[in-house]
């Protein structure tokens, strides 16, 4: 017998006979699944059980926390501690009014919350940052942006991180 294919080419053979399988469908028998009483768990289980009770409770995001600063001239009651930002971040303003010398020049870009990008006016290196009696030198990116009256600079990880904190976000 032959068989011609799509594109006109004839192949010789015999076909292939095709066998039926009957598929039977089998009663499957599932076991109910049985209560068991506490009184008859095991001992390791009834101690999971009094281990769950004494887990502490998820404590919420302490966020970022303020502490008061020196720069120059200008006291600040709230400088803004965000181990989050690894920058420090100064509005253009308040630098004009500290008088910190002349910015070096970045060609940085700044994604913002909104998703905006802002370009910096630069960067001051080693400012002075005085916290209680210790003086921190902080490099701060210098941003033109309206000054927020209750926070008006950022403390990055940098800054942390040369001040060597130690926070305990336990107790906030």
């Amino acid at each position: 017998m032959a068989i011609n294919t799509r594109s006109g080419k004839v192949l010789q053979g015999e076909s292939e006979q095709v066998v039926e399988v009957k598929v039977s469908e089998h009663e499957v028998e599932v076991e109910e699944p049985s209560v068991v009483e506490v009184e008859k768990l095991p001992e390791e289980l009834k101690v999971q059980e009094e281990n769950r009770e004494k887990v502490k409770e998820k404590k919420e995001d302490s966020g970022a926390f303020t502490i008061p600063c020196t720069i120059g001239a200008h006291d600040f009651a709230r400088a803004l501690c965000d181990n989050g930002d690894s920058i420090n971040l100064m509005p253009h303003a308040i630098y004009n009014q500290a008088g910190l010398g002349m910015p070096r020049p970045t060609s940085m870009k700044l994604q913002m919350a909104d998703r905006s990008i802002k370009r910096p006016v630069g960067i001051v290196d080693d400012v002075l940052v005085k916290v209680g009696k210790f003086h921190l030198p902080a490099d701060f990116i210098i941003l033109d942006c309206a000054v927020d009256k209750e926070i008006p600079i950022i403390l990055g990880r940098p800054f942390l991180s040369t001040g060597r904190a130690l926070m305990d976000l336990e107790r906030n």
